[in-house]
C-alpha cells in the first residue's frame, strides 16, 4: 500500500512538472510587441525592444514577440494573441498606423503604443481612440541641430534629400531650414525628393541637379545612390541614419539620433504607473531624447549647438516645424 502511494504521488507531481511548463510556454503576454522585419536591425525594432525587454524585466511583465510580416494571416494571428489579453500591445512602426487604429478601437480595455505615428487618421492633431499611446519624435529639432552644425562649416550651399513628402520628412527639412537660417541667412539651400521615382539612376540624376555647386548633402534617406553620389562629388553627408549606414565609409560626418530605447523607457514608467492614457507623446530635447555623433566636430561647434538647445528646452525658441514656419523663421541672435 506503501510503494503505491508513493507511485500515485510520483505520477502526480509529474503531471503538475509537465502543466507547469506547458502554462509557462503558453502563458499569457502581459506585453506583446509586434513588429516587421527582423528583430536585430540595428535601429527601430532592436532599440526598442532591447529597452522594452529591460522594463519588462524591471517591472516583472512577461514579453511576447509576432512578427507581424511573416505570419500566414498576421491579423487572425494578432487576434488570437490579443485572446490572451496581454495588457500592453507595442506596435513598432508607421507602417502600422491604420492597424493600431482598428485593434484600439475594437480592444478599448488594452492598452495600445505605435512607435513613430501618431494614431491620428483624420489629421486634426488629436489622438482618434483614448487607448492608444502614440511615440513621436520632435524631428524639427533633430533637423535643427544638423543645420547648426552645417552651417557652421560655411557653406555657400547645402542640399536636403528626402523619400517623400510626407509629414515627418517636412518637420525635418523646416527644422534643418531653420537651424541654417539661425546662423547663415545668406546660405542657399536646394531640396530634392525622390517621391515616386524607382529608377535609382533617374534619381541619381536629378540629385546631381539639385547638389551642383553645393558643399553639404542632408538626408534622412538611407538610400545607397545618395552616399553614391556624394562620394563621386566628394560631398559629405550629414543626417539621421547613421546606425543603418554603419561600416560602409559612405561619408557620413555628423548625425542626430533618436534615442527610442530611451522614449520606450519613459513610455513603459508611464504604463506601469497607471499614467498611460490615449495621446500623441512627442519627445524631443526635453527629454535630452537626441544623441549627436559626429566624425568631424570642434569645440566651438559643441558650444554652438549646446547653446541652442538650451534655447529650445528654455522656450527661448520653438523650433518650425512646417514650411511656413521656416519660412517666417528668423533667428532671435545676430551673427
Amino acid at each position: 500500500m506503501e510503494v503505491k502511494m508513493k507511485r500515485i504521488l510520483c505520477v502526480a507531481c509529474i503531471l503538475v512538472l509537465c502543466f507547469s511548463l506547458v502554462s509557462c510556454s503558453d502563458s499569457p503576454a502581459d506585453v506583446l510587441f509586434v513588429y516587421n522585419g527582423q528583430l536585430d536591425d540595428g535601429y527601430l525594432n532592436q532599440d526598442a525592444y532591447v529597452s522594452l525587454g529591460k522594463s519588462c524585466t524591471s517591472y516583472g511583465f512577461h514579453l511576447k514577440t509576432m512578427r507581424f510580416d511573416n505570419a500566414l494571416n498576421p491579423e487572425i494571428g494578432l487576434t488570437n494573441l490579443l485572446a490572451t489579453d496581454p495588457g500592453l500591445v507595442i506596435f513598432c512602426g508607421a507602417e502600422f498606423e491604420n492597424t493600431a487604429l482598428a485593434f484600439s478601437r475594437n480592444y478599448p480595455l488594452n492598452n495600445f503604443v505605435i512607435i513613430g505615428a501618431n494614431g491620428d487618421g483624420d489629421l486634426d492633431g488629436v489622438q482618434d481612440v483614448q487607448n492608444l499611446y502614440s511615440i513621436m519624435f520632435k524631428r524639427q529639432e533633430a533637423g535643427f541641430f544638423s543645420g547648426l552644425y552645417a552651417a557652421s562649416l560655411s557653406p555657400e550651399k547645402v542640399c536636403f534629400v528626402g523619400k517623400d513628402e510626407y509629414l515627418s520628412y517636412i518637420e525635418y527639412e523646416a527644422g534643418f531650414t531653420a537651424g541654417i537660417k539661425s546662423i547663415d541667412q545668406g546660405i542657399n539651400i536646394s531640396k530634392y525628393y525622390r517621391k515616386n521615382e524607382k529608377d535609382d539612376a533617374v534619381a541619381s540624376a536629378a540629385l546631381r541637379e539639385a547638389c551642383e555647386g553645393a558643399q553639404i548633402i542632408y538626408t534622412i534617406d538611407d538610400a545607397d545612390y545618395i552616399y553614391d553620389l556624394a562620394k563621386q562629388l566628394g560631398i559629405p553627408v550629414i543626417g539621421a541614419v547613421w546606425d543603418s549606414r554603419k561600416g560602409q565609409d559612405d561619408g557620413m560626418i555628423f548625425c542626430v539620433k533618436e534615442d527610442i530605447g530611451k522614449a520606450m523607457t519613459i513610455m513603459m514608467d508611464d504604463y506601469y504607473n497607471g499614467r498611460m492614457k490615449g495621446m500623441i507623446r512627442r519627445f524631443g530635447c526635453d527629454e535630452e531624447i537626441f544623441t549627436i555623433v559626429a566624425e568631424e566636430s570642434s569645440p566651438d561647434i559643441e558650444k554652438t549647438i549646446e547653446l541652442w538647445k538650451s534655447m529650445i528646452i528654455n522656450r527661448i525658441i520653438t523650433v518650425p516645424s512646417t514650411r511656413t514656419e521656416a519660412a517666417r523663421y528668423i533667428s532671435p541672435l545676430n551673427y
